[in-house]
């Protein structure tokens, strides 16, 4: 009976953590649309006011979006297989 308890609390603790897991990536991606919103807004509304294209500011700004992409990316992806990966294998070892 303690085993199947200790089971259960397992399961449970389990559940929440893919929780925590899926919200993480939902935050993730929530920033990756808020990073292309930022983008939309330097090559459409400002160019509206009057931004006129220098590459002095041009190429940091290209250099720094695509690097904060990629890194979100790359985090989602580590985050989902590693912490996936580990819960199947949690779950077949339990």
């Amino acid at each position: 009976m303690d085993r199947q308890k200790r089971y259960l609390a397992m399961k449970k603790l389990s559940r929440i953590r893919v929780a925590i897991i899926l919200l993480v990536d939902l935050m993730l991606i929530v920033a990756v649309f808020l990073l292309l919103q930022i983008d939309r807004i330097v090559h459409v509304t400002l160019y509206d006011y009057g931004l006129v294209f220098d590459l002095k500011w041009a190429e940091p700004y290209w250099i720094m979006h695509q690097t904060s992409l990629w890194l979100i990316i790359a985090s989602t992806m580590i985050i989902s297989v590693v912490e996936f990966v580990y819960y199947s294998y949690e779950d077949e070892k339990g």
